[in-house]
C-alpha cells in the first residue's frame, strides 16, 4: 500500500512539474509575441493605451493563460492515472469480495443448492 502512495506522489509531482513547465513556455513565447506587437505600435496607439497599461494587461492576461494551461494540463493527465488506478483498486476490491463470498461459511446449502 505504501508503495502505491509513494507512486501516486512521484506521478503528481511529476504531473505539476510538466504542466507548469509547458504553462511557462506559452507563457514565455507569448511575452515575446507581445513585445514584437507593441513594438509595432504608432506613436497615437501608444499614447492611447499608455505604457503602465500595456505592461499590466499583458503581465495579467499571460499569467491567467498560464495558470489556465496548468489546470488543463493537470486535469488532463491527473484524470486517466485516477482511472486506471481507481479501476485497479475495485477490480482487487472485488476479487476479495467474492473470494469471501465463495467460502462456505457465508452459503446455506440445502439439498445441494447454495443459499445466502
Amino acid at each position: 500500500m505504501m508503495g502505491v502512495a509513494l507512486i501516486g506522489l512521484l506521478m503528481a509531482i511529476g504531473n505539476i512539474y510538466f504542466a507548469a513547465t509547458q504553462a511557462m513556455k506559452v507563457g514565455k513565447n507569448l511575452r515575446a509575441q507581445i513585445y514584437q506587437r507593441v513594438f509595432r505600435f504608432s506613436e497615437r496607439e501608444m499614447s492611447e493605451l499608455g505604457t503602465s497599461s500595456l505592461i499590466t494587461r499583458s503581465t495579467n492576461d499571460v499569467v491567467q493563460i498560464q495558470n489556465v494551461i496548468i489546470q488543463m494540463l493537470r486535469m488532463m493527465i491527473q484524470s486517466p492515472i485516477m482511472l486506471v488506478s481507481e479501476r485497479t483498486k475495485t477490480d482487487q476490491d472485488f476479487s476479495d469480495q467474492s473470494a469471501d463470498l465463495s467460502s462456505s461459511h457465508y452459503y446455506h446449502h440445502i439439498d445441494g443448492h447454495a443459499f445466502v
